[in-house]
């Protein structure tokens, strides 16, 4: 049997590959975010059917910053609301 040699463009190839599975991990919450954005644009588009769109828009409406954004104009209607 031959020794097992020492080979560096082995050993670059697999540390090239451990630094992208670790960059890869560490963009991976990035990157299921932005397929939760498309999935919730595209049934707010209608793409992904009339059901998929009622619901998208009903959690639209009932979402924390549309709330918000409710209650400041209603709040805006009353002080400019003539006395």
């Amino acid at each position: 049997m031959k020794p097992v040699m020492y080979c560096p463009r082995i050993r670059s190839r697999g540390d090239v590959t451990t630094g992208f599975m670790g960059a890869e991990q560490l963009y991976q919450p990035a990157y299921q975010t932005g397929q939760a954005s498309a999935y919730k644009q595209a049934a707010l588009n209608g793409l992904l059917g009339a059901d998929a769109q009622r619901q998208a828009y009903s959690e639209f409406q009932s979402s924390p910053g549309t709330q918000w954004l409710q209650n400041r104009q209603q709040q805006s209607i009353l002080n400019n609301a003539p006395h």
